[in-house]
């Protein structure tokens, strides 16, 4: 069985034990987060990946959806730059992610990078973190806006 099958069906019990059905439209929108569990996705990317599994689906029943799923605890919501764009994306136990203040990408770096870090601390500061309750988001300039930003002030 597939990571990305196996996860589907844990959700589906998540969403039982919470009281709520999986309906082919949510199963659609399941799916489509399941595939692209390191990306952060738009609701609009969402809903047009998964209209090619469940034709029946609506942008409206996707953004039921996602807010059910962010209620539930399966999928974090994260808004970036000053645009309020949103994204969606599973949730995972820690995330470390850089976020480009000009174009709005996500940048989520893996857990190898978030346990080099933490070894980082202990070594200079002397601090051993045991456990991290929450998320880490570092704004900033993506490689490509800062390559945009040099060469117009070389220009």
């Amino acid at each position: 069985m597939s990571q990305a099958i196996a996860l589907e069906k844990d959700i589906k019990k998540q969403l039982k034990q919470a009281g709520y059905k999986m309906t082919p439209q949510r199963q659609a929108t399941v799916a489509v987060l399941c595939a692209n569990q390191t990306t952060f996705l738009t609701a609009e990317k969402i809903f047009m990946l998964a209209k090619a599994i469940s034709q029946d689906i609506g942008l409206a029943t996707v953004y039921r959806t996602l807010e059910i799923l962010v209620g539930c605890q399966i999928v974090t919501k994260s808004a970036s730059n000053e645009a309020g764009i949103i994204r969606y994306q599973l949730a995972h136990a820690h995330q470390l992610l850089l976020v480009c203040k000009n174009c709005g990408r996500v940048i989520d770096l893996d857990n190898e990078t978030w346990q080099s870090i933490t070894q980082q601390i202990q070594q200079q500061v002397g601090f051993k973190i045991q456990t991290a309750q929450a998320d880490l988001e570092i704004e900033g300039l993506c490689a490509n806006c800062l390559k945009q930003r040099q060469t117009k002030i070389l220009t």
